[in-house]
Formats: structure tokens, C-alpha cells, sequence
């Protein structure tokens, strides 16, 4: 599955990537189908249909041989593979995952470039991704900015590609008075998201992003 939700799209643009164009890439590749909805559009393809006796090995393996070439030009490419254990997930998961040696000529691979968003997780293996970030947008937009321009903070994301593992954020590492506790706390503001695009923008413009398991690509859940 290569997901083009709009708020992944927004990220990749607002980091100052292109967001790769799946359903034109995987054009002609059998059993791709896409499906949109308010919230953007999923290009999903169908392992079985490289092997109609079901989702064998080898259907994955023929899978993944006719779709990942199709992605060799993204320069940055997030994989949302679900793992029940994100530190346990490496890069080798991840070349295992999608049928893949390492030594393809591929520019996420070449340039090691291989985002996940379990970069920041709790002490029971909960990823931030999911909590802090739906109120912090610019913390992510920051954090995928990182993998175009790496003058930028790392945020959410790690690069499997370079042995980069999650980060634990444990409940005693938060020293921040929050309003729901303390009376006398205030909301912090959050930043707008243009200063962030326009410094990435004078770096490192047009990096092809693929968001995945969905593709600077997202890809994500693949071959399941």
C-alpha cells in the first residue's frame, strides 16, 4: 500500500519535497488498484494477483521484483511497516520486508535515506507519532525536513538506513507545566509551518519524497 493521505502529502511538500506520483509510477504494474476518500487517496497493490493460489512467498517476492524498481527515483522514502516491536525493526527488516539486497541502484538506498515514525516512542513501545504529533504538525514537518536537509532537528522520524534506533521518551523526562495539572500553566503556541518550508525550500528543493507502505514515497503496510 503507498499512501497519499493529504496530511503525509502536506508533510512532504511543507518539508520541501515533491511527493511521489504512485498511481502514474505503477501504472501497468497487475493487481494496482486506487481508492480515494476525503482524507486522500491509498494506490493498494494485490499480492494475490501474482499468485492466484494466494499470498505466498513467491507472490511477495514477484511483488515486490515488479513495484519496487518502479520507486527508484525517490530520494527519500518512509516506511510505515507495522512492527510489534519498533526496536527490534532495522534496516535489514526493512530490506527483507520489500524483497530487497541493498545494492540496488535505487536513490533511497544509494543515498540511505529510509525514514520510519517510530522515531520517538514510550517505555511500553507506544509511538509519539501518534501522540504528540497530532497537536505538534511542525515537529514532523520538521523531523521529515531533517532526511532532504540535515541541518534540521530530528523529529519522529529515524533513518533505518543509517542504524538510527527509536528514541524513549519515559513519563519522568517531561519537566512542562501543563494547563490540565496547573492552574497557572498557559497553552504554548505552535509555530506556523511557512518558515520551516521556506528554509527547506532554499536548501534542498524537489527531493522526491514517497510516503510508505505506503511513497518522499509513504509506503506502507507492504506485502502483508
Amino acid at each position: 500500500t503507498i499512501s497519499e493521505a493529504h496530511y503525509k502529502m502536506a508533510f512532504a511538500s511543507d518539508a520541501g519535497g515533491t511527493p511521489f506520483d504512485a498511481e502514474t509510477a505503477l501504472a501497468g504494474v497487475p493487481g494496482v488498484y486506487v481508492s480515494t476518500s476525503p482524507t486522500g487517496k491509498t494506490v493498494t497493490i494485490s499480492i494475490a494477483n501474482f499468485n492466484q493460489s494466494g499470498v505466498t512467498a513467491q507472490a511477495k517476492a514477484a511483488a515486490a521484483a515488479a513495484i519496487m524498481p518502479k520507486l527508484a527515483s525517490v530520494d527519500v522514502l518512509v516506511d510505515e511497516t507495522y512492527a510489534f516491536a519498533p526496536r527490534s525493526y532495522t534496516f535489514d527488516s526493512f530490506k527483507t520486508t520489500y524483497g530487497l539486497n541493498g545494492t540496488e541502484a535505487y536513490n533511497f538506498l544509494t543515498s540511505k535515506r529510509v525514514a520510519r515514525v517510530d522515531g520517538s516512542i514510550s517505555e511500553g513501545d507506544d509511538l509519539d507519532w501518534y501522540e504528540s504529533r497530532i497537536v505538534r504538525p511542525d515537529w514532523a514537518v520538521e523531523g521529515l525536513a531533517r532526511f532532504i536537509d540535515p541541518s534540521h532537528t530530528r523529529k519522529y522520524f529515524r533513518n533505518i538506513a543509517e542504524n538510527e534506533t527509536p528514541i524513549v521518551v519515559a513519563k519522568d523526562s517531561c519537566d512542562l507545566k501543563l494547563p490540565v495539572c496547573d492552574s497557572t500553566a498557559e497553552a504554548a503556541p505552535i509555530k506556523v509551518l511557512a518558515p520551516i518550508l521556506e528554509q527547506s525550500n532554499q536548501t534542498s528543493a524537489g527531493a522526491r519524497c514517497a510516503v510508505g507502505a505506503s511513497a518522499l514515497a509513504l509506503i506502507a503496510r507492504a506485502f502483508l
